[in-house]
């Protein structure tokens, strides 16, 4: 369990690391055991309610400190549905640090088995069809509250063009932090 002081320190190197960019020094990671652990986390960049960017690692590859500071950037400058943060944008934009359980894969048996199993504004899910892969995080369940609506939306995220009952999913929980102001579509 991350507390609100920890997560506003995600907060905090997520934001140092777009300023970074714009010559400020780069962001202190503290040399604290929980910063250094692994773990999978998104981090989301929002102007007003528009996303700007959100990119993340589901898999624990780097420590949560880097992987924080990494994404923050790919989100802001990197994320293919966008163009680079300017300058002028880096203090109107508020992020959010999502960090995520390890998932576990959810057994089902078709659409109607993964529509009952699954648990609106608590499941993160990724998809994985061949080499298809689409994941939402819990949060998506706002705009997308009916399980056959999101499973929908994350099968054309994949990629695919309707369910196949042999895909695959695993789910996550997050645990999320919020710059003020930060507002959801």
């Amino acid at each position: 369990m991350i507390s609100q002081h920890q997560g506003e320190t995600l907060l905090r190197i997520a934001r140092q690391a777009l300023a970074s960019r714009f010559g400020s020094p780069s962001p202190v990671i503290p040399s604290e055991p929980w910063l250094n652990e692994p773990r999978g986390a998104f981090v989301t960049v929002r102007s007003g309610p528009r996303l700007h960017g959100c990119i993340g690692t589901i898999e624990p590859v780097r420590s949560l400190g880097a992987t924080v500071a990494r994404n923050a950037e790919l989100a802001s400058f990197e994320d293919p549905r966008s163009r680079p943060l300017t300058r002028d944008e880096l203090e109107q934009v508020r992020l959010e640090v999502s960090v995520l359980s390890r998932p576990e894969p959810l057994p089902i048996r078709g659409l109607e088995d993964a529509c009952a199993k699954l648990r609106p504004h608590v499941d993160g899910v990724v998809l994985v069809w061949g080499r298809h892969r689409g994941v939402f995080l819990p949060q998506v369940w706002g705009s997308l509250p009916d399980p056959r609506d999101f499973l929908h939306a994350l099968t054309e995220k994949a990629g695919l063009r309707g369910w196949r009952d042999d895909i695959t999913l695993e789910r996550f929980a997050v645990e999320k932090f919020t710059e003020p102001g930060y507002a959801e579509d």
